[in-house]
């Protein structure tokens, strides 16, 4: 949760930003503007524009633009009123529309398409355009069959991109539809007017635009009454709408309407003035939106006016903003979909509100402080509101104060408000939901818990708080394989968590809770945590057992490319790539880390190519390159490198200058998003070192003989699938930087981080082996954790002896068996058998399958559960034929949310025979066999499979006693800490043993 630290916000820092970031993008634009004419055009001496607004002057105009478009230039516009009666299109880069002023130079239009359009044909895009000191008038009256979009400025980017255009110091009015429509990158408006507009006044669909010192006003929203904005920003990315006037709206209006796929909008430092019932001043559908230093006026008064409406969205910030005026019926108001709105130093100065100055209206953890609520009937409204905060506010009004009569849930708090808070004369309290509890505070000191009673009404006790939520720990212990990731939580809005991972208590002096943190061996996680005005939580505690991942030196499924170098240049992992040998490149039998041999280099572009390869494309995936490396010079050398061109490749390399030093980088698009190195090593001639290159989720860390060399470099981008052959010894696109020594034992690990400590007491001291074969597919082994043959009945042979319930009519079925004399018949109609909840289903992140043969009879109309573990909805796995497009399914939920969803192929199934069917989890690969062959793709996935309390359900789904089985089963098992097939295999012909 958010902490209130976090929250508080500096108005004066946020002011001085948006200032300077303003003047920034306003030098910015004007420099865009301002490029060197290479031809200048005067339309009436140049092109024979009369100017007389009786006269067509398009023809004319249009010619001066496309006679600058061929170099780039100036269309000047003398004083004088030109008559447009179609769109002046401007489609090349570099031109410039300039007049003398809005006063003297006008572009009149009494037609509907645009007067001016700046949008590319085809092809390239264009940029650099201005448009200066000129009016457009447009005197054609709405007509409601015009659609939206016809604008009478237009920038479109539909055809090509357009960028970098700035408008500044003109007018545009009387537009019937809008007035000004700007779908680019990198566009401005500043110094001008817009008036008098049939829908809008300015729409917004871009990236970087810029809307400075404007005046938008006489509105006269003669159009469709639901879509009526002075300004709307549609789908922008980084608007800056900063020092604009807006007023004189007309009906039904918007000044500001945000958009719901707008993000990163700082409405800064505007004045607006509403004149008309229903009119809002700034209504927000999206997060990410700053709404600072603006100034709201409601003018004379008029019903249904409302100041700042945030309809959605997360993340709202509305700060040091005036609302003032005889009537503004809803200064503010937060609906039910936005979620984390900060109101902070905020003014309601409102003569006589008939309604709240600040309704939150069952919003989520809105934070209401450091404001002022001035005259007006009534003060801020919670609603329903979940984990509100209302702190450090002074409300003077003739009415309530504060109403509660939703009321507020999820421990609302109202802190240090006006001096004396009084709960009977400033609290309005209605009947509460059940799970509601309020806590407030006043500067007084006097505090209150009020809870709902049994029949519920609140009953409020003073100075009695209530607990801080007790933290949850995710996951909740349990026994996993490798490193785990572990993260902290609690319910209650501003708490600070304080945890440890030696077993003892926390306290206050203990670990503070900022992000996940990685547990690498057995631990105890303890957490508590606190809010003001809150009692200290409970201590939860979670315990961890941590396995060690295979061991380094294996050469096991993690294992993409290993070569020995003993006698060939051959693949010895299970991948089996084929090498190529270039120049020179021999095996050195006289010089080797682990004999008989090493590959020898010369620096003559000796080298080893592989064919390209997914398994080079490491993505976000931890991964480890280690090798041994005989140093003959310090030259520039690369190790391993797949570098089709210099602007997309990775490599791995020893740079040479202040060095040697060995670099990873990441070329992607010619930018350079990793990057990293050792720092200066000493290396001796003829001697050998072991080097190992390391991702661990974020972190990446370079080993020299065990021992990290360099410091930690952490970075989150993903190394994507780059089209080129691996190379081994030099550069690919170039032929460059060739290895001068040798190289021995090297391997690519992808999908594991061998070693992320020090490891320099157990570095290799042999070949990397092949691990010994997995164990039998067909066994009955220490890895079985449930075995049914379903010949005489339900039992579990395997060594864990799980003791089945049969539910319903289940029964053996002694004339369908594949396996054996039997087999589970399901009927459809809550056949099933359970087992006790237990370790064993619980997968973690380690290796597992799940096998059985099913005789199909046909679709039900329903999902068929094969196994699952289902105590509720939110918190399940299950293995499941899902029956739309019939497909095996293995499914995650934790929390309400699907972190894994896998599945076969769509099923092609014949009543009547029988089909194997396995699922099998190997690392991060997930895969399904039909009858021993693989159906649809390895999917990759490295959710942990944690504890989940509930029975295992064999043939239906136990939290809702759903998706019954039709059909019979035989020789179902379970086997944890193997996959037992990760390729084609030949299904079983006996019972397990």
């Amino acid at each position: 949760m958010v902490s209130l630290k976090k929250i508080s916000i500096n108005s004066q820092k946020i002011n001085a930003v948006f200032i300077a970031i303003c003047f920034a993008l306003l030098t910015l634009a004007s420099t865009t503007s301002s490029f060197a004419a290479a031809t200048e055009r005067n339309v009436k001496s140049d092109d024979g524009a009369a100017g007389d607004g009786v006269t067509d002057d398009t023809q004319a105009i249009q010619n001066a633009i496309d006679t600058v478009a061929v170099t780039g230039g100036v269309v000047f516009f003398p004083a004088g009123t030109y008559k447009v009666t179609g769109p002046l299109i401007i489609k090349s880069s570099n031109t410039a529309l300039i007049g003398a002023s809005p006063e003297a130079v006008t572009l009149s239009d009494n037609g509907y398409e645009q007067t001016l359009l700046i949008q590319p044909v085809t092809g390239p895009p264009i940029s650099n355009i201005s448009i200066k000191g000129m009016r457009f008038s447009n005197s054609a009256s709405y007509d409601a069959n015009q659609g939206a979009g016809k604008a009478t400025i237009q920038v479109d980017n539909s055809l090509a991109i357009v960028t970098d255009v700035a408008f500044e110091n003109i007018a545009v009015d009387d537009s019937p539809i809008e007035g000004i429509g700007l779908k680019g990158q990198r566009v401005s408006l500043s110094n001008s007017s817009i008036s008098g507009t049939g829908r809008y006044g300015i729409t917004v669909n871009g990236t970087d635009v810029r809307i400075l010192g404007n005046k938008i006003h006489q509105m006269s929203f003669q159009g469709d009454p639901t879509e009526q904005d002075a300004v709307y920003l549609n789908a922008t990315t980084n608007v800056i709408f900063s020092g604009n006037s807006i007023g004189e709206l007309r009906g039904d209006s918007s000044a500001i309407n945000v958009g719901a796929a707008t993000t990163q909008a700082a409405i800064t430092s505007n004045s607006i003035v509403l004149s008309d019932i229903n009119q809002i001043g700034a209504e927000i559908h999206s997060g990410s939106v700053s709404f600072v230093g603006n100034s709201i006026d409601g003018g004379l008064g008029f019903i249904g006016t409302v100041g700042v409406d945030v309809q959605e969205g997360s993340g709202v910030l509305i700060s040091d903003t005036q609302f003032v005026g005889t009537w503004v019926q809803s200064p503010i108001a937060v609906q039910t979909a936005a979620v984390d709105a900060n109101i902070d130093h905020v003014v309601v100065n409102n003569d006589a509100s008939s309604s709240w100055a600040i309704a939150l209206n069952n919003s989520i953890r809105t934070v209401v402080q450091n404001s002022t609520i001035l005259n007006g009937n009534f003060g801020i409204d919670l609603g329903q509101s979940d984990g509100a905060r209302i702190i450090n506010n002074q409300v003077n009004v003739l009415g309530d104060k504060y109403n509660l009569a939703g009321p507020p849930i999820n421990h609302t708090i109202l802190e240090n408000n006006n001096s004396g808070l009084q709960i009977h004369s400033d609290l309005t309290i209605g009947t509460p939901s059940q799970n509601s509890s309020i806590i407030m505070y006043s500067q007084s000191g006097s505090s209150w818990k009020c809870n709902p009673d049994n029949v519920g009404t609140f009953s409020c006790a003073n100075n009695d708080p209530i607990p801080t939520e007790t933290p949850t720990i995710s996951p909740n212990g349990g026994s996993y394989v490798g490193d785990t990731t572990v993260a902290l939580a609690t319910a209650t809005p501003g708490a600070t968590i304080y945890y440890t991972i030696d077993g003892t208590d926390p306290t206050t002096s203990s670990n503070v809770y900022v992000n996940a943190f990685i547990l690498t061996v057995d631990t105890t996680v303890k957490a508590f945590a606190t809010a003001p005005g809150f009692l200290d939580s409970a201590i939860a505690s979670a315990a961890f057992t941590i396995t060690e991942l295979p061991p380094p030196s294996g050469n096991d499924e993690f294992t993409k490319l290993l070569l020995h170098l003993d006698s060939d240049f051959s693949d010895s992992s299970s991948s089996n790539k084929t090498p190529t040998a270039n120049g020179g490149i021999s095996i050195d039998t006289t010089d080797f880390k682990f004999g008989p041999g090493s590959a020898g280099f010369d620096g003559s572009n000796d080298h080893l190519t592989f064919p390209d390869s997914p398994d080079w494309a490491f993505g976000t995936e931890d991964f480890t390159i280690d090798f041994w490396y005989q140093h003959n010079t310090n030259v520039m050398q690369t190790i391993a490198s797949q570098s089709p061109n210099s602007s997309n490749q990775w490599r791995l390399f020893f740079e040479s200058a202040g060095g040697p030093r060995l670099f990873f980088q990441l070329y992607s698009g010619g930018s350079v998003p990793i990057t990293f190195e050792t720092g200066q090593l000493t290396l001796t001639t003829g001697d050998w070192y072991h080097f190992a290159v390391v991702r661990s989720g974020n972190e990446f860390k370079i080993f020299k003989d065990g021992i990290q060399t360099g410091s930690t470099h952490t970075n989150s981008t993903s190394i994507p699938d780059i089209a080129g052959t691996l190379n081994i010894g030099n550069i690919a696109y170039c032929g460059c930087w060739s290895v001068s020594g040798n190289i021995d034992e090297l391997r690519i690990s992808k999908g594991i981080a061998r070693w992320t400590t020090d490891f320099s007491n157990d570095l290799p001291t042999a070949p990397y082996a092949s691990p010994p074969p997995p164990p039998p597919s067909s066994g009955n082994d220490e890895f079985t954790k449930l075995l049914m043959h379903m010949d005489t009945d339900f039992s579990d042979f395997s060594g864990s002896a799980h003791i089945p319930t049969p539910q319903g009519g289940i029964v053996i079925d002694n004339a369908n068996a594949q396996i054996g004399t039997g087999s589970g018949l399901f009927d459809r109609v809550d056949d099933y058998v359970t087992f006790p909840d237990s370790p064993d289903w619980t997968f973690g992140s380690g290796d597992f399958t799940i096998d059985f043969w099913y005789k199909y009879v046909t679709e039900n109309g329903s999902p068929q559960a094969v196994v699952t573990q289902s105590p509720n909805s939110n918190n399940q796995w299950r293995l499941f034929f899902e029956h739309v497009d019939f497909k095996l399914f293995f499914q995650l939920y934790q929390g309400g949310s699907v972190p894994i969803s896998v599945s076969t192929a769509s099923l092609n199934l014949v009543a009547g025979t029988w089909y194997h069917f396995a699922v099998t989890r190997s690392g991060n690969e997930y895969r399904f066999f039909q009858d021993g062959v693989q159906s649809g793709s390895t999917q990759i996935n490295s959710t942990s499979i944690n504890d989940i309390a509930g029975t295992l359900n064999f043939g239906n789904i136990a939290y809702c006693g759903c998706w019954d089985m039709f059909g019979n089963i035989d020789e179902l098992r379970i086997s944890k800490g193997v996959a037992r097939w990760t390729s084609n295999f030949t299904p079983p012909t006996g019972p397990y043993n």
